[in-house]
């Protein structure tokens, strides 16, 4: 990994609607040309604003500071990653950082960043700002928490602080994380999509100030869009991860459910039927469920794997699939439950047709179903599997 010393460090500060806090935090940018330690870091620092459609003086308050600061405009507001692209796509230099314009984080604290990018050495350094000492508010902590929290539970690898804005990295990783989303959203997609490219991703606890003037941030509105943009980049990534989840707790319900039929059974009680008959077709539509969800992520996997990522990005639970060639034992397991379903099938007809003796329990031809759905469900993940492996093949010939 190249030694960032000599490189220009672009800052690019998205703003809208940011005329009172804006002075100050380009006033503290600009005094970076006179820090040494950064100097020694990066060489050459440029100051880029983005003006994302602001109706108030964020223009004139950036033409104050004269040739010091470059201003970059969108004629209508796009959003706070749509000026951060812009303005990346402007940037000079081969190191880029971003800053908030509110004043929160302290531009002084580019230097630890960049000394843990070249040290670590890191592909991108976040500026943790969920410190004892922050001034964030209660609720954006709860919310900052619980989504770095969530992408730690989903992708393995710990976070502290999936939304911080400020950051730096090096311009060639963009390739990488592209396409990001335009809205507030863009910085968790950024560190969400950092792990699953398997970039080492460095956090430096920062201070945080209580911002200046009137948050953008809308609590309930963009916190959802934060968690529909993890969940969904988790599902591009590591589909099995999450739809194992959902496969686990059907299956836990459907145990749930059969709980207290089993024990009466085992006990020797009996109740009426009627009271358990929702119980054991609930249980089954449960565990029915459960095979189609694990069977959707294990497929969604390796139609990832095998088109779009030839790599070997596979999520843990993934590489175990593999490595243990489920996939390919897939299609016996589900011929034997199938063919079992069948069976049952096929004499329940043949007493209710022919009436050789008392028609067989409905419990019977209820679990009946569940092995023919199934049965069915994992033949057709086992074909997909094939139908992958012949592709692969097919794909290694014409590279050879």
């Amino acid at each position: 990994m190249a030694d960032p010393a000599g490189t220009a460090f672009s800052i690019v500060i998205p703003a809208y609607n940011e005329e009172d806090a804006l002075g100050p935090t380009l006033d503290r940018c600009l005094a970076l040309h006179a820090d040494a330690a950064l100097q020694e870091l990066c060489g050459t620092v440029e100051v880029i604003v983005v003006n994302d459609g602001s109706r108030d003086r964020t223009r004139d308050v950036v033409l104050a500071k004269g040739d010091g600061v470059r201003l970059v405009e969108h004629e209508h507001n796009r959003g706070y990653g749509a000026a951060l692209k812009t303005g990346f796509r402007a940037a000079r230099g081969d190191l880029l950082g971003f800053l908030d314009a509110d004043g929160t984080c302290d531009p002084q604290q580019f230097a630890a960043l960049l000394r843990t990018l070249r040290d670590a050495p890191a592909d991108l350094v976040v500026g943790m700002r969920l410190t004892a000492a922050t001034q964030m508010p209660f609720v954006r902590r709860v919310g900052n928490r619980f989504y770095a929290t969530l992408i730690t539970a989903l992708t393995g690898r710990p976070v502290r602080d999936a939304a911080s804005g400020m950051r730096v990295f090096r311009r060639d990783i963009l390739a990488g994380l592209y396409p990001l989303p335009n809205g507030l959203s863009f910085t968790t997609a950024m560190s969400t999509k950092a792990i699953h490219e398997h970039l080492k991703v460095e956090e430096v606890p920062i201070p945080y100030a209580e911002r200046a003037g009137r948050s953008k941030l809308n609590v309930l509105r963009d916190g959802l869009q934060f968690l529909r943009v993890i969940l969904t980049l988790v599902l591009l990534y590591n589909p099995l991860k999450l739809f194992s989840v959902v496969a686990v707790l059907l299956f836990l319900g459907a145990l749930g459910l059969l709980a207290l039929p089993l024990w009466d059974w085992i006990m020797g009680r009996a109740l009426p039927e009627g009271f358990y008959i929702y119980r054991t077709l609930g249980a089954a539509s449960c565990v029915a469920g459960a095979v189609t969800a694990f069977s959707v992520g294990l497929s969604a996997s390796l139609l990832m794997e095998t088109l779009y990522r030839p790599h070997g990005q596979f999520g843990s639970l993934a590489r175990l699939a593999v490595r243990t060639r489920l996939p390919q034992r897939l299609g016996l397991l589900g011929g034997m439950l199938l063919g079992g379903g069948l069976a049952v099938y096929a004499i329940f007809a043949w007493e209710h047709f022919f009436g050789v003796r008392p028609v067989m329990h409905w419990k019977w031809f209820a679990a009946a179903s569940v092995l023919v759905i199934t049965g069915i469900q994992l033949l057709a993940t086992w074909l997909i599997v094939k139908l992958l492996e012949a592709h692969r093949q097919m794909r290694d010939a014409e590279l050879r």
